[in-house]
C-alpha cells in the first residue's frame, strides 16, 4: 500500500505536525497539494476538494 506524509494542523499546539498515512488504492491519484481527511493513526478516508488545493507556488512558500 502507498503511504503519504500528511501535514496536520494541530490547533491545540498551534503548530503543524507531519505524519505518515496509508493511501488506499481508490486515492492513488493524490499528489502533493491535496487536502485530505485523516483520522489520527489511520489511513486517508476522503479528499476535501475535487482538485488540488495548494498550488506548487503556494507550497514553495512553506517551510515544510
Amino acid at each position: 500500500m502507498l503511504t503519504a506524509e500528511i501535514c496536520v494542523n494541530v490547533t491545540a499546539k498551534k503548530k503543524l505536525e507531519i505524519y505518515t498515512y496509508a493511501v488506499p488504492q481508490k486515492f492513488n491519484f493524490l499528489a502533493q497539494g491535496w487536502r485530505v481527511i485523516v483520522p489520527f493513526g489511520r489511513q486517508i478516508v476522503d479528499v476535501v476538494d475535487d482538485e488540488i488545493w495548494f498550488t506548487p507556488q503556494m507550497l514553495k512558500c512553506t517551510s515544510i
